[in-house]
């Protein structure tokens, strides 16, 4: 529960750090912190990995985006560090990669000067990944990251996965333990919903990308439909909905304020 709760804090923090109103973020961590579905990444031990790497990529991301701001190698190394310790913590935090790199490019304005800068991150994620295949290979998340698994089952999957990122935010639409036939469907749609977004609204389109990323690792995850696999992609689900909030209050103000003229 403690690193829940710094986990949550650092979400406001790295949300208001990533250009967001300082409301958003707020919201955000709080939303973060109340999720339905974080019953078992947040009550059982042995899922202690899931929070634990977000707080390692949350504290990566604003190393580096300091890095970004203020270019000095004690950011790089404590931001290499933060990534190292995090991919080690669950193979999934290799989802920062995208962020990280959605982020230099919004600081350069192209890809050719945001490239260069992603090149320790990705060597030393890479590095730390065969690692972890090489000295540890009977590791849960080794295990489920290499098990053959059919293209078609691992899409359909991780649909499931983001169709659960709705379903089972913050109210239980589906038993918690069973899979719907449906929400391969709803994952479709989120999907479609996220594309959108991407395109539309500028502020979230790092969070898009984190949902995206930190979902798909788990493609070859075993077909039970685990809360805990939902853990690390909730945080910009939390995000989304925050926005969402504040723009609903900021319309319903707007209207009160047209009546009462």
């Amino acid at each position: 529960i403690a690193v829940h709760t710094v986990a949550s804090v650092l979400l406001a923090v790295i949300a208001s750090r990533l250009r967001l109103q300082p409301q958003v973020a707020l919201a955000a961590g709080v939303l973060f912190f109340l999720q339905a579905g974080h019953f078992r990444a947040v009550h059982w031990v042995s899922a202690l990995a899931y929070p634990l790497a977000f707080v390692l990529v949350a504290v990566s991301l604003l190393c580096f985006a300091e890095h970004l701001r203020r270019p000095s190698w004690r950011w790089l190394g404590t931001t290499c560090l933060a990534v190292i310790l995090a991919v080690l913590s669950h193979v999934a935090a290799v989802a920062v990669l995208p962020v990280s790199f959605l982020l230099a490019r919004q600081h350069y304005g192209n890809v050719r000067q945001a490239l260069p800068s992603m090149l320790p991150l990705c060597g030393l994620a890479t590095i730390t990944v065969l690692a972890l295949v090489i000295f540890y290979p009977e590791s849960p998340q080794v295990v489920q990251a290499l098990e053959e698994t059919a293209a078609i089952a691992s899409a359909f999957y991780v649909l499931t996965l983001l169709g659960r990122l709705v379903t089972t935010a913050h109210w239980f639409f589906v038993p918690p333990y069973e899979s719907q036939p449906w929400e391969i469907l709803t994952g479709l749609v989120f999907i479609c919903v996220l594309i959108g977004v991407f395109r539309h609204v500028a502020e979230l389109r790092l969070w898009v990308v984190w949902i995206v990323a930190a979902t798909v690792p788990f493609a070859t995850s075993s077909p039970e439909v685990a809360s805990r696999y939902l853990y690390l992609p909730s945080a910009g689900i939390s995000v989304l909905f925050a926005w969402c909030l504040e723009r609903a209050a900021s319309c319903l103000l707007y209207t009160s304020d047209a009546a009462d003229e």
